[in-house]
Order: structure tokens, then sequence, then C-alpha cells
């Protein structure tokens, strides 16, 4: 008995079995080459944002804008597009700009014959149904290609006109809620470095440019040797490895090999909640390492990490925040840090002579660190609800096709 062609999900009052279909019933290809050498805008086929600007998407802007464009391909709207050696890891799109473009003449193009939505063909692509297609019907050898020209038995399953409407309707308003918080997301990231930069003072000025309301005292310099000491409290054998610390710029808890030996976990030094701890390795976006203050829970760390402890009461939360302000911190590390070859270490005369802009009032301390709180919770929260909705899609698109 044959399997009926439904899928798992499906929107009310549509039962019938979807159609297979073979692709020469579907797709129509076409090749216009660009002999008259019209001067069209370039453009590309990636697989995460479809068609892009030549000159916009690449740094040099593309052969195709400055050379000859008498080889590239012209594409109309409505049209699809792909480059043959990479449809495997995505790059096929539908063309929708109202306009002609061009295109590299490696890749192919179709238009759809009928009863086929481009808008549904172009969620289709996407799913792992398609990828399968491409995976039996790619050419073997040094690089796979696939074409729908060598193939003339690739079989799609295709449902009713109206239910292709209702699919692209659902998970492109899922994609576009997603693109949404995206975008939310990545403004949020632009006001917190904003104000990270803004909300406090500068190497030139005692007074930060962005303050909150009542706020008007200078703020005032102290010597990093006066609010900080170094601590050298070894384990010996108080945490194990369950309290190992992962030392990043937010520090967490991290699992390690229980094939640790018992004296190396002993020789581990402790990091108490708000300790400091220095990470000396070089990053592309650290070159002199970084502070970060702990707090997650008391645990041990790699004795090659210097720690240190404040020698009054401080406002953890805005320290937590202070110490993410690159500006004022790479600044401070590049005078008073020993460069090595695989880390550096501090210099601690060096160290505790450099002086910090700190505000007087705790109250202004509180303000500042609890509206970074407030903007990282805020984050924690859209990112969730972009997991979960990215997650959703991904399900509709394996249970809402066969």
């Amino acid at each position: 008995m044959k399997t009926k062609l439904v899928p798992s999900i499906r929107f009310k009052g549509f039962t019938n079995a979807w159609e297979l279909k073979n692709s020469n019933e579907i797709i129509e290809i076409y090749s216009i080459k660009n002999n008259q050498n019209e001067q069209l805008r370039s453009y590309s086929v990636t697989n995460t944002q479809g068609f892009v600007l030549q000159n916009e998407f690449f740094s040099n802007g593309g052969t195709a804008v400055y050379g000859s464009k008498k080889n590239s391909k012209i594409i109309s709207k409505n049209s699809f597009a792909f480059n043959p050696s990479r449809i495997n890891v995505g790059s096929i799109a539908l063309f929708n700009f109202d306009d002609d473009g061009l295109i590299s003449n490696i890749y192919e193009t179709f238009k759809l014959k009928k009863d086929v939505l481009e808008n549904y063909l172009d969620v289709f692509f996407k799913t792992n149904y398609f990828k399968h297609i491409i995976q039996l019907n790619s050419s073997t050898g040094v690089r796979s290609k696939f074409s729908f020209n060598d193939n003339k038995n690739i079989f799609m399953k295709i449902p009713t006109l109206p239910e292709q409407e209702k699919i692209y309707l659902l998970i492109n308003q899922v994609k576009n809620v997603v693109l949404l918080l995206q975008r939310k997301l990545k403004m949020l990231e632009n006001i917190k470095n904003t104000l990270l930069e803004k909300m406090f003072a500068s190497s030139k000025s005692l007074y930060p440019s962005v303050r909150f309301k009542g706020f008007t005292n200078a703020w005032e310099l102290k010597r990093l040797g006066e609010l900080v000491t170094i601590t050298s409290n070894k384990n010996n054998g108080k945490y194990n490895i369950t309290d190992f610390l992962s030392v990043t710029k937010v520090i967490k808890s991290k699992e390690i090999s229980r094939d640790v030996k018992p004296e190396t976990i002993r020789n581990y030094n402790v990091l108490n909640y708000g300790e400091i701890v220095y990470e000396g390795h070089e990053t592309k976006t650290n070159t002199f390492g970084y502070l970060a203050i702990n707090l997650h829970k008391n645990g041990i760390i790699s004795n090659i990490f210097s720690t240190f402890r404040f020698k009054r009461e401080q406002d953890l939360l805005f320290w937590f925040y202070f110490l993410q302000n690159d500006n004022i911190f790479k600044h401070i590390l590049k005078r008073s840090v020993k460069t090595g070859i695989m880390m550096h270490s501090i210099d601690l005369n060096m160290f505790y002579k450099e002086s910090l802009k700190l505000p007087i009032a705790k109250t202004e301390m509180n303000k500042i660190g609890n509206l970074f709180k407030y903007i990282d919770d805020v984050v924690s929260l859209l990112q969730r609800k972009l997991k979960m909705l990215e997650n959703i899609k991904n399900t509709l698109l394996e249970k809402m096709f066969v």
C-alpha cells in the first residue's frame, strides 16, 4: 500500500494528497547572455541573504561591477538563480526586483511554468526535503554540482495553490518576526555600546557625556592601588572540579575533565564572588588581555591567572559593566602588562599606579549598573524569543512539507 503524500502539519480544510511532479513540469530553464553589454546592476546569490548587490556585499565591489558585463547573464523578476557548486549550502534565491539585473554566467536561471507559486517554492528550497533532492541528483567528482538541465527525473511533491499560499504566508510571517527581533537586538547592542562609551568619564574629562538627571559633580580620580590588591589564595582542597570557573568577560561555571589530578586541583587559584581576574591571552579584540569580575559564585580557576580583591566594599554591578569599557581599560592594560609569547602578565607596580575616574555618589554607580543590567535582561529575553521562533520556523519547514 502506497503512503499518502501528506505533511504532518496542515491547515484546516486540506486533506487531499500532494501531487508528485517532475521538475520539467514546473521549471522552465532559460539563459540570456548580456550581449549588448547593458549597464544593469550586478548581483550575487548568497546562502543567507539571497540576492545581494555585488558593490554592497563585496569589499572590492565584485569583478562584474568594474569589468566587462558582456559575459554576465540577465535575470528578470520572479526568476530563480543558483550556483550549481554551492546550491548544497543553500545558494539559491528568488529574484524579486522590478528591474532586470546581471548575475555570473556560472549561475543557472529558471522561471516557473504553472500551478506553483514562486514564493512557495522559495520556501521549499530551504527545507531538508530539497537538500535531499540535491544530494540524490548531484554529480560526483572533486566538486559536486547540481543542475536541473542534467536531471530529467527530479520529482517534487506539490500541494494545491491555496495550500501553497497559506504555507508561504505562515512561514513568511514567522520569518518577518525573526527579522524584527534581530533588528531589535542589533539596536540594543548599539545602544549598550554607545552608553558604555558615553556614561563613563573619558581620559579627557572628569564628566561623562551622558548622565542621569540630578548628577552634575565631577568624577574623582582613584589609583588602582587604592582600590584593589592582588590575591594568591590556593584551593588546598576546599573546592573540587565541579567548582571550576570559565574565565571570560562573563564568568560562569565550566566542566573540566574528571581525569585532572587532585594535586593539580589543589594548586588552582580561588576566585571568590566579587573578585577580579586578569586574562592575559591576546585576542583580536583584546590585544593586552582583559579584566573581568566574578558575579557567578565562589570557585577555582587556573593558577596562570592573576586575581584581585577590592580593599573596600564596592558596587559590583557597576564594576561588572565598567570593566567592559575597552576604551578605558585597553589603555590601562597596554601600559601595565608585561608582554609574553603565550600570554601577558600584570606588572603590579605599573598597574597600581594607573588611575580611574569614578562617580563620587554611590547612587550614580547604582543607577549606571542597573541600567546596563536592564538592557542585558531585555537582550536575554529577546534572544530567548528569537531562539523559540527559529525552532518554530525549523519545525514548520520540517512538518509542513513532504
